[in-house]
């Protein structure tokens, strides 16, 4: 509990660095623009939706790709207490907001699999940031939305939209 809630931001305020717990619960890594891991896994990653896509073909089932935002994609830093001080991920030179979802969103299209990306739903919650201000999950409010969202876009696969 001392170095989460108090060794840490500490030295974060006194070295100038981002809290390392803070870095991963906003999953800021995977929106480094030179995050040579994510173009790695991008590979297996095509693969793996390809072996999904001919299993669900092959029985008769669809297969779609809901993406879910990183906490750092939908809140502001005065929502997160985590929020790292010193990172400012509308530092395009630093960060890509949009790299994991265009990614996926390549994979999805040369494949033929519905994509959706869950972040317009979760930044619109009335309540404001839906994400758990300690840890990286949603709150209630977040479940319901997404839930929404998944089932208005299950409905319209249902019916033909796509």
């Amino acid at each position: 509990f001392l170095s989460l809630q108090v060794i840490n931001p500490l030295k974060e305020w006194v070295r100038g660095q981002p809290n390392p717990e803070g870095y991963i619960l906003g999953h800021f890594r995977l929106l480094e623009r030179n995050n040579p891991s994510l173009d790695a896994a991008y590979g297996p990653m095509q693969q793996r939706y390809q072996q999904i896509k001919q299993t669900t073909d092959s029985i008769g089932a669809q297969v779609v790709i809901i993406m879910v935002p990183s906490s750092a994609q939908v809140c502001s830093p005065d929502q997160l207490p985590y929020y790292p001080r010193h990172v400012d991920v509308h530092d395009s030179s630093r960060f890509d907001l949009e790299k994991p979802q265009q990614l996926t969103q390549q994979i999805a299209e040369s494949l033929t699999i519905p994509f959706f990306d869950l972040r317009p739903a979760l930044r619109a919650e009335p309540g404001g940031c839906p994400y758990q201000p300690y840890n990286m999950h949603w709150l209630p409010e977040g479940h319901v939305v997404a839930a929404g969202y998944i089932k208005d876009i299950l409905m319209t696969l249902r019916l033909g939209g796509f």
